[in-house]
């Protein structure tokens, strides 16, 4: 595994971290208490950017 790769990944670990821990939970948390709004900003991004780190680090691997 190369720096730059190892560099990416903890900088995908943190990002994930936050949208997962952090952003979904206050996404939520505004749909539930205040303008019902349903939160479609959270459902594509946390569906995409796994795929995106996936695709990412794999072209480390080529």
């Amino acid at each position: 595994m190369s720096k730059q790769e190892r560099k990416w990944r903890r900088i995908y670990f943190w990002l994930m971290i936050f949208i997962y821990c952090i952003y979904g939970p206050v996404e939520i948390l505004e749909y539930v208490l205040d303008d019902g709004n349903f939160p479609l900003s959270f459902i594509f991004v946390g569906l995409a950017i796994p795929f995106i780190r996936k695709n990412h680090l794999n072209k480390f691997n080529e």
